[in-house]
């Protein structure tokens, strides 16, 4: 690659200018196909229960948005606005229907005076996903109406809510997020690779590689988001590891190259022409360039590991991550050494700010720190592996949940509109439990035989202490007696003529199937809702019926089941077939198992601090004035293991590879692990500076989720980079000794 890149320069950085280009374009409007959430869980019951729902009922609320308004008491005023939204609104061809306070068919859903306004708003979709198109029509024909009268009504307020909203409106601020984290973190990024290269230029190269990586995986996401649906945290992946390795790799090869260019000036006292340039890229290339590739196969290698989960949002995260790691590693490997054969001696301007930063008493430090840690290689293993153990005890304490409720950023409209309805005791109609019972023998669900056990088992579910209201067949308004229901159902045809809305919103269309809708109490949180939801077909006891359970509570069930069965593939994957990468690369078993277990530390560590930080509060202030999350989500261990085993394998494969070039060459174990100590320590501490100064950016983002990823990818990354790589593996080598490269050392092969 290195002797190609010198023989064709203009050509690779025309064909990646292109690209850009082109990448620029999608990149810009990737995060308005991405979807949050984690999809739909194959062959799960909620999967079943939504299924059942699209398909065989014509409900048109099945996907609900709803608009609230508070601050507009008068009734003149009050009635006009309302008729003048529901003219609009059901205008719009993507609404199936819009229900008014004057429309309303439930008086239940009728609200108190003063208490504010409500609209519920059915749109056209068979998915959340297809609903969310509809939410920038919707809440624009709202703003266009409402907002000319707010100057006669200074209190008024409003938003539309629902649970496509809230996936659509963390879409948006997701994308703002992740741009503000990319603003703070490249000053910081510079100053660091200034200090590492003592050049502008060459400083500049490796975030031009970052920025360049991200771009373009993110162009490449927005063509695979038209086919196939993706979750918004590919957007938070592709920046925090494009802009990762993508300098990781770049400071590597651009190190060894420079280091090359060195050696050869000191022995010729004179500048390298082009020849000497194309010369020393190609011996950068070969062993930098080498370890560059299986370090970025190894990081491929972790975000595949997620590829095994059954989750829409895990899945996007490896496909992303596998993604943006490839383009990383093709730039590093074909537009980096065009660029720097193109440079020659201008990756080193300015020569007074190289000279005075640049300097070699780095190497001598280092090499100084790897003749203490070898002397005192017992005690510097023992004091890291205590320190990491600190760092991995919360994680024993762990409470697996999903941050709610306050953990969503109050900046969004659905959280303005949900908290709306909290105060107008509404907001369970944002995430009932569907209930669908379906006759068994294909006949009519609702008959008059069942009237009894039907009402009996909605009785049963009302007793329950976090169940506020149901609407259903047996549920048309508060308090009714059994006795009502059976003269209405005595004879269920003429009952459905004279109730029209029973057959339309509670029945399928072959009247097979019957829904049930529970609404929970405002205080209910998510635990108790989805014990609920678990409790619910031990309570039927209906003859001829069969239930399928769904909605939020057991989408969340489902979701804890699925998450848990995924661990050990995934993990066993991950394992598997890096354990053979590093065998093929190191040829050594004893190193590369040592690799595994050092990992392995690194993501433990990096886990104990999410669950101290955010679950128990310590310290959290500095990235949240919201308390302890309580719960750290199921996904999180997952995804911190999958995309840490992968990056802490980069640092492993810099300084053995450089170790094990020296041991060919010498046969010295104890010198080659000074010499690759020496040789890459100041570039690993730049590289894990940089990566922790990207992932911490994120652990200031506003989604807590996103928070916790950035702070355990932060603390693992300096963790992996101090107390492991310059600490516990060299300790390790010199304690091995000669096992270390067993069987093949006394080959010393390169």
């Amino acid at each position: 690659m290195g002797r190609l890149a010198a023989r064709y320069p203009w050509f690779f950085l025309a064909v990646w200018f292109v690209i850009a280009v082109v990448g620029a374009g999608g990149a810009r409007k990737a995060p308005s196909l991405l979807f949050s959430g984690s999809g739909d869980i194959p062959h799960s019951p909620s999967q079943r229960a939504d299924s059942l729902l699209r398909a065989n009922f014509d409900n048109p609320y099945s996907q609900l948005l709803i608009l609230a308004i508070r601050g507009l008491e008068a009734p003149g005023a009050s009635a006009e606005a309302v008729g003048r939204l529901d003219k609009a609104l059901t205008a719009l061809p993507q609404i199936a229907a819009v229900m008014t306070p004057e429309t309303v068919l439930d008086k239940r859903l009728q609200l108190p005076p003063g208490a504010g306004l409500m609209i519920l708003i059915g749109v056209k979709a068979g998915t959340v996903r297809d609903a969310e198109q509809a939410i920038p029509v919707v809440r624009k024909t709202v703003d266009s109406i409402l907002a000319p009268i707010k100057g006669g009504h200074p209190g008024l307020r409003w938003a539309v809510t629902g649970r496509s909203a809230l996936t659509y409106d963390l879409n948006v601020f997701n994308a703002k997020d992740t741009a503000q984290a990319e603003v703070r973190v490249i000053p910081l990024t510079l100053l660091i690779l200034l200090f590492a290269f003592g050049s502008l230029v060459a400083a500049g190269v490796p975030l031009m590689l970052g920025i360049l990586s991200t771009t373009v995986s993110m162009g490449i996401v927005f063509l695979l988001a038209r086919h196939w649906v993706l979750s918004n945290l590919v957007q938070n992946v592709s920046s925090m590891i494009g802009l990762a390795v993508g300098i990781d790799y770049s400071l590597l090869i651009i190190h060894r190259y420079r280091e090359v260019l060195a050696a050869a000036f000191t022995r010729t006292g004179a500048a390298a022409d082009r020849a000497g340039r194309a010369g020393a890229l190609e011996e950068a290339m070969g062993t930098a360039g080498k370890a560059v590739f299986y370090s970025g196969l190894a990081v491929m290698i972790g975000f595949a590991g997620m590829l095994f989960t059954p989750l829409m949002e895990t899945r996007s995260i490896g496909w992303g991550g596998c993604l943006v790691v490839f383009v990383s590693l093709f730039a590093a490997l074909t537009f980096l050494p065009s660029l720097l054969i193109l440079l020659g001696p201008a990756l080193d301007w300015p020569k007074a700010l190289s000279r005075r930063l640049g300097g070699g008493h780095r190497g001598r430090k280092w090499a100084g720190w790897s003749h203490w840690v070898l002397k005192n290689a017992p005690w510097c293993a023992a004091a890291s592996l205590i320190v990491i153990l600190i760092f991995s005890l919360p994680a024993r304490h762990t409470r697996f949940g999903f941050p709610e409720g306050r953990f969503i950023p109050r900046e969004l409209e659905f959280s303005r509109g949900f908290l709306m309805l909290d105060s107008m005791g509404m907001q369970g109609l944002v995430r009932p439990i569907n209930i669908i019972l379906t006759a068994k023998n294909g006949g009519p669900a609702l008959t008059t035989e069942r009237v009894d056990s039907l009402f009996a088992f909605s009785a049963r579910i009302r007793k329950d202490t976090a169940v506020g209201r149901i609407f259903g067949p047996m549920d048309l308004a508060d308090g009714w007696p059994l006795a009502k229901y059976r003269t209405l159902y005595a004879d269920v045809r003429d009952a459905l003529e004279r109730a029209p809305f029973v057959r339309d919103f509670f029945l399928s269309r072959d009247g097979r199937s019957l829904l049930m809708q529970v609404m929970l109490k405002p205080q209910v949180d998510l635990e108790q809702e989805k014990a609920l939801a678990r409790a619910l077909p031990a309570w039927l006891n209906l003859p001829g019926l069969e239930m399928d359970v769904g909605g939020q509570a057991v989408y969340y069930n489902d979701f804890d089941k699925a998450m848990k069965a995924s661990y050990l593939p995934c993990v066993s994957f991950v394992l598997a077939v890096t354990l053979a990468a590093l065998l093929l690369f190191f040829r050594s078993p004893l190193v590369s198992i040592k690799a595994l277990i050092m990992n392995a530390l690194s993501v433990a560590a990096g886990y104990g601090a999410v669950v101290y930080v955010f679950q128990e509060g310590h310290l959290n202030g500095l990235f949240t004035d919201l308390g302890p999350s309580q719960v750290v989500p199921l996904t999180l261990p997952l995804m911190l293991f999958c995309i840490l085993f992968g990056l802490s394998m980069d640092y492993e494969v810099f300084l053995l590879s450089r170790i094990r070039e020296s041991f060919a060459r010498t046969g010295d174990n104890e010198g080659s692990v000074i010499e690759g100590l020496a040789a890459t320590g100041p570039m690993i501490t730049s590289a894990a500076l940089i990566m922790a100064a990207v992932f911490g950016a994120f652990a200031f983002a506003r989604v807590v989720v996103v928070q916790m990823l950035g702070l355990g990818l932060a603390i693992a990354v300096l963790v992996d980079a101090t107390l492991i790589r310059i600490l516990l593996v060299p300790a390790f080598m010199k304690m091995a000794g000669k096992w270390n490269w067993w069987p093949y050392g006394s080959r010393r092969s390169p």
